[in-house]
């Protein structure tokens, strides 16, 4: 009975579920499930040290009341890498010494480079050139090869040269003191000379490039094309001296040559102001019709002054200039010869009578003074204009 009783259940069962409409749910619906959301939390701002609060460190703090801030940190030293010198004296020495002269053994203060590669002293080379006059090409003083007799400027190794000595590493830097020396004077006097005030300095400053540039000192290589410019300005400014230096140096080929009426003014200028070489370039000029006509009164006057009177006036020329600038007497020793010669030529084309006029005249010339010879207190000076 149980089973049979079971049986009539499960299919009371089925018959129930099989009647029931398709709206209906076979099954009651599940309770809906609660899902949890993660919510985003910003994180707390850090405040800085400056701001106070408890991120504010003790040591500021401190120092902020005025107690002491502590010991600083000590930044570490860069390291310098292997290949750096940790002795900078010996490395600038070392270099020293790719850059001797092989004939002074010295550093030269006016470095040339020759063929063989080498760096020499200008006036050791040229010694050492001079001892073989007849040769096209010498032997090397280092490598005893043959090379030419030639030599190459190099300033870029005189300025380092120089910056090495200046540092005061260089072992034998006593030796290049007087050359330092004489740079710098040879500096003020072209600061003052390119100055063009006018004045006595600034003429004498001109005069004074002009004896280093035709006798080669201060360290300076001859250059009579930069003397004859400074020359020039130096008579601009109405110097005496400079004048008759021009009308010799024109004279010479210097400048611009070829101006046969420039040649003669030069010299009349500075002849009618007492330059003693000015004389026997007028007197050149007068008997050759350079820039004028011929006129052999003239030209004997002025031959005569230079052969019997060059002496006369000589001190008023340097004035107040070095002594050195009896410079304006070049030239008046190798003349002498040839004026003699001209003053005898041109005497056998004039009488007696005339010759005695032309030195008398000259004579006077010389009794009464030249062109503005005596300045307000009477003395001689070497400017044209006295108030210079």
């Amino acid at each position: 009975m149980d089973g049979t009783t079971t049986a009539l259940a499960a299919a009371a069962l089925a018959v129930s579920f099989l009647g029931s409409s398709s709206d209906e749910e076979p099954f009651p619906p599940a309770a809906p499930t609660k899902t949890k959301t993660k919510t985003k939390t910003k994180p707390a701002q850090k405040r800085r040290p400056d701001e106070g609060g408890p991120a504010k460190s003790a040591r500021k703090r401190r120092a902020d009341e005025g107690g002491a801030a502590g010991p600083a940190k000590v930044p570490k030293a860069p390291t310098q890498p292997a290949w750096i010198d940790s002795n900078p004296a010996k490395s600038v020495n070392t270099a020293c010494e790719h850059l001797r002269c092989n004939l002074t053994l010295q550093l030269p203060f006016d470095p040339v480079m020759a063929p063989d590669g080498n760096t020499y002293e200008r006036k050791a080379l040229e010694a050492y050139f001079a001892q073989f006059p007849d040769d096209r090409e010498v032997p090397s003083p280092e490598k005893r090869e043959r090379m030419a007799k030639t030599m190459i400027d190099v300033p870029h190794i005189r300025a380092a040269i120089e910056a090495m000595v200046r540092s005061g590493m260089v072992e034998d830097a006593e030796l290049w003191e007087p050359h330092l020396k004489t740079k710098a004077q040879f500096t003020a006097l072209l600061r003052s000379a390119e100055a063009e005030t006018g004045n006595r300095l600034s003429v004498a400053s001109m005069m004074s490039l002009v004896h280093a540039f035709l006798v080669g000192s201060l360290d300076q290589k001859r250059d009579p094309a930069r003397a004859f410019r400074w020359c020039v300005k130096a008579a601009d400014q109405g110097c005496v001296p400079a004048m008759g230096l021009r009308s010799v140096l024109f004279h010479r080929g210097f400048g611009a040559g070829g101006d046969p009426y420039r040649e003669y003014t030069f010299a009349t200028e500075a002849a009618h102001h007492g330059c003693v070489p000015a004389f026997f370039v007028l007197g050149k000029c007068l008997q050759e019709g350079v820039g004028t006509a011929v006129d052999n009164n003239r030209a004997y006057q002025w031959m005569w002054a230079f052969v019997n009177c060059p002496k006369l006036p000589m001190s008023r020329i340097t004035g107040p200039f070095p002594s050195e600038l009896a410079t304006l007497q070049i030239g008046c020793d190798n003349w002498k010869r040839e004026a003699s010669e001209q003053l005898a030529a041109i005497g056998r084309t004039l009488p007696p009578a005339e010759r005695n006029m032309c030195i008398l005249a000259m004579k006077n010339r010389f009794s009464t003074g030249w062109v503005n010879t005596k300045d307000a207190n009477g003395e001689l000076t070497p400017f044209a204009n006295p108030s210079a």
